[in-house]
């Protein structure tokens, strides 16, 4: 399915602003799996937190305005995947954050595309067990 067919299904524009490219550039899926990226500058991501924040604090999600820390557990229970890393406020998290509450566009079809890249190339490499009726534990792909 191309693009804009996804943005019109979805009745969105498509915009050139990649927020997996900014944090993480040119890299390859699973992207969220690298810790780190190009988070957004304190001067933009301040205004997510509770004041006073200086650079030392850490960018933790408890530290979020009331306003901020809805809207990021909402994107976390609904736009972004399930992590393993719960307490976290990854790069691309905060910068999804930034665009949603200060209005500025970004593409979501993009955003989405590159996410569920990003589960399928994860899940790619999990080796998981099933038990067999007699109780003996085989691996499958």
């Amino acid at each position: 399915m191309a693009r804009e067919t996804i943005a019109g299904i979805l009745a969105v524009d498509l915009v050139d602003i990649s927020l997996h490219e900014r944090v993480y550039g040119d890299a390859d899926p699973p992207r969220r799996a690298m810790i780190g990226g190009i988070a957004p500058s304190h001067e933009a991501i301040s205004q997510c937190f509770r004041q006073p924040f200086p650079p030392s604090y850490a960018r933790i999600p408890s530290l979020l305005t009331v306003e901020a820390y809805t809207v990021h557990i909402t994107l976390r229970r609904t736009l972004l995947p399930t992590s393993c890393y719960p307490e976290g406020f990854t790069g691309l998290q905060q910068l999804l954050l930034l665009h949603i509450l200060t209005h500025e566009p970004f593409d979501i079809v993009d955003f989405l595309l590159a996410e569920i890249k990003d589960v399928i190339t994860d899940g790619m490499g999990v080796v998981r067990q099933f038990l067999m009726p007699t109780g003996l534990a085989t691996s499958a792909l």
